[in-house]
């Protein structure tokens, strides 16, 4: 399998420290340089809508959010249009698990029907509905109702340039884009044991970004605004959430995979 490491060209520590942890599982992976937040021009930013996060009373996009943005949506343009079929996309601050090759291997193997595989989870306390048990002894899933992060995942073709048609701005942040299965329709399973970690470094850019952003917003926005903005919001996304995750669990259920359920 095709393995992309997302990394900025002054990044260099981080570059060193994530192909150590691909060669201590054995792996090679290709590095993409990244769209660097400090250096966005004026074509970038017209990339960003802006307006619709603030009508739903929503912090606007960082710019490390938005270097991140583009550089996944250039990494997916360049899979649709020169493949291969599945590829796996990293972030350059992963801690890897000895069991990721077999993983791989059997997602590539294994039929399967999928459009994105999570590596990672952040939030592993979250409810886990097993779906199948892959060659390798994975299982995968669904999480309820999702969870957010992009540091590993295996995503197919097909998936990313329906992605990249459904996304022709910048609405939310990478991760957030890609987990709203509601409105994309993306097929997103989980592991029930990750394979891939948020590593232990502090020099997120993007995470501190978020925080500035956050910041900002509470100090020039009006805060009863904001709340009358974002609980209807909130309320249709939780519903539209619900229903579609309910309907995709009882689809599990009632298809017929080659792999035996848990």
């Amino acid at each position: 399998m095709r393995l992309i490491v997302i990394n900025l060209a002054r990044a260099k520590c981080r570059r060193q420290r994530v192909t150590e942890e691909f060669r201590k599982v054995g792996l090679n992976a290709e590095f993409h340089v990244a769209v660097d937040g400090k250096r966005l021009s004026a074509r970038d930013y017209d990339q960003v809508d802006r307006s619709t996060p603030r009508r739903m009373g929503l912090k606007s996009q960082g710019d490390a959010l938005i270097g991140n943005w583009l550089s996944q949506r250039q990494v997916m343009k360049e899979v649709v249009e020169n493949g291969p079929d599945i590829v796996a996309i990293f972030e350059d601050d992963v801690e890897l698990s000895p069991e990721l090759p077999c993983l791989l291997t059997a997602l590539q193997r294994d039929k399967i029907s999928f459009d994105i595989v999570k590596l990672a989870r952040r939030k592993t306390e979250k409810t886990f509905i097993p779906y199948r048990k892959l060659s390798s002894g994975h299982v995968i899933g669904r999480v309820r109702y999702h969870d957010s992060g992009t540091e590993g995942y295996v995503i197919t073709r097909d998936a990313a340039r329906r992605f990249l048609t459904h996304t022709p701005k910048m609405t939310w942040a990478l991760d957030q884009a890609i987990n709203n299965y509601w409105e994309n329709g993306l097929n997103i399973y989980y592991l029930e044991e990750p394979v891939v970690f948020h590593g232990s470094s502090d020099d997120s850019l993007i995470e501190h970004d978020r925080k500035r952003q956050r910041q900002l917003h509470r100090k020039t926005e009006n805060q009863m605004m904001i709340l009358c903005r974002r609980i209807p919001w909130m309320v249709r996304r939780y519903l539209s959430r619900r229903r579609e995750f309910l309907r995709r669990v009882s689809e599990d259920k009632e298809g017929s995979g080659t792999l035996p359920p848990v």
